[in-house]
C-alpha cells in the first residue's frame, strides 16, 4: 500500500492533470486504484505457478493505523476513514474486519477489478457514481461488476471473521494454549484445540521450506506442528501480538539452517466452538517487516 501511494505521487510530479486548477483528490484516487489493479494483475500471474500464499501480516494494534492502511491501499480519504473510528465500536470493527486474514483470502478469489469495486463500495461506501469515474467505466456496469463480486463473496459472508474485543480474548487463549502443547509435546491437549477439519496453510515466501499443500484434518495438522516444534523450538522465543485484527504468534529462531526461515507469523482462525479450524502460518522477514518492527 505504501508503494502504490508513492507511486501516485511520483505519477503525478511526472505527468500532472490537465487541470491543476481543479481539485487533485479524484485525480490521485483514480490513478492510485488503477496501479492497485495492475499490481494485482500482476501477482495474480505470478502466484499462478507460486507457492502457496498468505496476506503480509498488518500490525493493527490500533483499528486507527488499520483504517490509514486500508484508506492507502485503495485511493480512499484516510482523513475521513479514520475519523469514523470515532463513531464507535461497530464502525471500528467493521473497518478492522477488512484487514483480518479471512477477509483478506476471501477477496483474492475476485479479479482485481472485482476486489476494487467491493471495496470502494462495501468497505468505503463510495457511491456508484464516484466508482465509475475512478475507473473510467458507466454506473451500470460497476452494479453489475459488484453483484458479481457478493456472489463471489457469499461463503465469506456465511461465517465472517468480525474482531472484537470478545474474540480477540478467546483467540488469544487458544494460541497460549496452543504453543504450550507445543513446548510440552502434549499430542492429547493439542487435539482438544483443535476441530476436527482444522486446515493448515503455509506461505514459505517463495524461499524457505515448507510444506508445499495445504493440510486438513487433525491428526495431520497435529503430527506437522508437533514434528517442527520438536526439531525448532528449544532455540526459539515467541511473542503474542496482534496483526490484522487478532492476535498472532510471532517466533523467532536463534538457530536456522539454510532454507529454513528465522521466523515465522502463526494466525488462527476459530470457529463458532472456539476451536481451531485454520492455521494460517507466514515465514521470513520480508513479509513479517510490519510485524517485526513493531515486536523488535
Amino acid at each position: 500500500a505504501e508503494e502504490i501511494v508513492q507511486d501516485t505521487f511520483e505519477r503525478a510530479a511526472r505527468r500532472p492533470p490537465a487541470r491543476t486548477d481543479e481539485p487533485w483528490r479524484p485525480w490521485l484516487a483514480r490513478v492510485a486504484v488503477n496501479l492497485s489493479i495492475d499490481r494485482l494483475r500482476r501477482r495474480r500471474r505470478r502466484r499462478a505457478a507460486a507457492d502457496l500464499w498468505l496476506p503480509a501480516p498488518l500490525a493493527t494494534s490500533d483499528a486507527r493505523r488499520a483504517t490509514e492502511w486500508i484508506a492507502s491501499a485503495s485511493g480512499a480519504d484516510a482523513t475521513a476513514m479514520a475519523s469514523a473510528v470515532s463513531e464507535g465500536p461497530e464502525v471500528r470493527y467493521e473497518l478492522l474486519e477488512s484487514v483480518t486474514f479471512a477477509f483478506l483470502l476471501a477477496v483474492e478469489a475476485l479479479t482485481p477489478r472485482q476486489r476494487a469495486i467491493l471495496i470502494l463500495r462495501d468497505v468505503f461506501d463510495y457511491p456508484t457514481s464516484e466508482i465509475a469515474a475512478l475507473l473510467g467505466i458507466s454506473e451500470s456496469n460497476v452494479r453489475v461488476v459488484l453483484h458479481r463480486a457478493r456472489t463471489v463473496m457469499r461463503s465469506y459472508n456465511g461465517a465472517p471473521c468480525r474482531p472484537d474485543d470478545g474474540l480477540e480474548e478467546r483467540t488469544r487463549r487458544v494460541l497460549e494454549s496452543f504453543m504450550r502443547c507445543l513446548a510440552e509435546q502434549d499430542v492429547d491437549g493439542l487435539a482438544e484445540l483443535l476441530a476436527d477439519n482444522v486446515r493448515t496453510v503455509t506461505d514459505p515466501d517463495g524461499t524457505y521450506t515448507a510444506v508445499k499443500r495445504p493440510l486438513s484434518g487433525r491428526h495431520a495438522v497435529s503430527r506437522l506442528y508437533l514434528s517442527v516444534a520438536k526439531r525448532r523450538m528449544k532455540v526459539a522465543n515467541f511473542d503474542i501480538c496482534v496483526a490484522n485484527g487478532l492476535p498472532v504468534v510471532v517466533v523467532n529462531f536463534a538457530e536456522s539452517e539454510r532454507q529454513q526461515a528465522p521466523c515465522a507469523l502463526i494466525h488462527c482462525e476459530l470457529d463458532s466452538e472456539g476451536l481451531i479450524r485454520e492455521i494460517d502460518t507466514v515465514l521470513g522477514p520480508r513479509k513479517l517487516a510490519d510485524i517485526l518492527g513493531k515486536t523488535a
